[in-house]
């Protein structure tokens, strides 16, 4: 028996096989050898299945001190999505959890075929908002107009008095005024983890005008004479530096 693609016979199929382009239809004749007995089988190609295009996927940079981010993709109809290779899982909605710090893949396979393509993704580390400074401010002294206020920076985070950080303190120390309030903000290089902490500076005690004493002149034969001033009741008085004795 011959085979042939053409009614004619002008071409022969060998070896029992032959190509045929997806999406048409054609026959295939049988003739026996040296005869005009021919019988024909028709066939028809279905479409090819197509593999979906790649899911985009758009993976945000993580929030401060974040543990994952929300990926999203344009979802396609007729295309399902999945995080695992054997599609066991599926992705609704076009959008899905991923933990910081981490990766992994989105598959997309053409529903009710094996088409698969993928696209792989990588979720950077959560930003950390540093501590917040812990500031030492002292009480100021006698008629100051200033006190320095202290805290120990720490390597990696800038700090600032202003919350846009247009000015930085050094060295974790600055000067404040007497009777003032503000705040000392931190901030980690390179992102926007901001946290703060506020300061009071009370006011500067004054020191007292010097007593006026009055020293009387001893009468004959004195021992003692009574020296007198004219107290100030916000203020006290003493014979000793320690103000042991008022």
């Amino acid at each position: 028996v011959e085979f042939s693609l053409t009614e004619d016979f002008t071409t022969l199929l060998e070896g029992g096989s032959f190509e045929a382009d997806v999406n048409s239809n054609g026959t295939v004749y049988a003739r026996t050898i040296g005869t005009t007995c021919v019988i024909s089988s028709g066939y028809e190609v279905a479409p090819a299945p197509v593999t979906p295009a790649a899911p985009v996927l758009d993976v945000p940079a993580p929030a401060c001190d974040a543990t994952t981010v929300t990926i999203t993709f344009t979802a396609l109809d007729g295309v399902e999505y999945s995080l695992n290779s054997d599609f066991s899982t599926t992705i609704t909605d076009g959008s899905f959890t991923a933990n910081v710090n981490s990766s992994g893949t989105v598959y997309a396979r053409t529903t009710g075929t094996t088409c698969v393509i993928s696209s792989g993704y990588e979720v950077a580390p959560a930003p950390v908002t540093p501590a917040a400074p812990v500031l030492d401010v002292p009480a100021p002294a006698c008629d100051a107009a200033s006190v320095t206020i202290t805290f120990t920076a720490v390597d990696g985070v800038e700090y600032s008095l202003n919350s846009d950080f247009s000015t930085s303190i050094t060295d974790g120390s600055f000067t404040a005024d007497v009777n003032s309030s503000g705040t000392v903000y931190a901030r980690t290089i390179g992102t926007t983890c901001v946290i703060s902490s506020e300061y009071e500076v009370a006011p500067a005690p004054g020191s007292p005008e010097a007593p006026v004493l009055t020293v009387p002149a001893p009468l004959c034969d004195a021992t003692t004479v009574t020296i007198t001033f004219t107290p100030d009741q916000e203020v006290e008085y003493s014979l000793n530096s320690d103000f042991s004795t008022t």
